[in-house]
């Protein structure tokens, strides 16, 4: 797996993709090259390349008005119209999905996002008509998560976010809850754990 982290999608745009990962991590021994030079390289190596996308969309490059329409212009006028009668604070994180939607999927496929075809599948969710890239998103406090594959059309992926504040809605002793997701090694570290703070960040 690789691992990319950006503070906005928006922060760059070229004619190939709809952002760019503006503080990005991989490797420990990633070359010294840019992050999207080096995502390029190993897009072109890998054939079964395996990637996760980051964004943070409170990032204060989208709280300028310019900055927010410049990137809403790089989205269809349908997605755009879709996000502007969302909520008003939860704009900028509807607004980083669908970037880093086209963004990941034009990358990994080559195509430009103009040629990109998406279709909605049987619970929902959008995909790739082609199924050349399987792929699945998820949002939570801000963050936007993204995870990608090349794949066989039948291939189906997941991710999922979560954030602490979640456990504060929970009862004290949530960890039965999620028993079933662990390890027994990992579910017994949790429970010798504290509860607060520390079990919550852990967790």
């Amino acid at each position: 797996y690789y691992f990319f982290v950006s503070k906005s999608c928006a922060a760059d745009f070229n004619s190939n993709a709809t952002a760019a990962l503006a503080n990005s991590t991989a490797e420990s021994k990633q070359p010294k090259t840019t992050e999207m030079e080096y995502l390029k390289t190993l897009i072109e190596q890998k054939k079964d390349l395996r990637v996760i996308l980051v964004v943070d969309s409170k990032d204060n490059y989208l709280l300028d008005d310019f900055h927010f329409e410049t990137a809403m212009r790089l989205l269809p006028l349908h997605t755009q119209s879709k996000i502007l009668g969302k909520r008003p604070e939860i704009r900028k994180v509807s607004l980083c999905n669908q970037l880093l939607q086209l963004f990941g999927c034009a990358f990994l496929t080559g195509k430009r996002p103009s040629e990109i075809e998406f279709v909605v599948g049987a619970h929902g969710k959008p995909r790739i008509k082609d199924g050349s890239v399987a792929y699945s998103m998820s949002n939570s406090d801000g963050i936007t998560v993204m995870y990608l594959k090349r794949s066989e059309p039948t291939t189906s992926v997941g991710v999922d976010l979560a954030t602490t504040k979640d456990c504060e809605q929970w009862e004290t002793d949530y960890l039965h809850m999620f028993k079933d997701i662990f390890s027994a090694q990992e579910y017994l570290y949790l429970q010798d754990l504290p509860c607060g703070p520390i079990r919550d960040s852990t967790f």
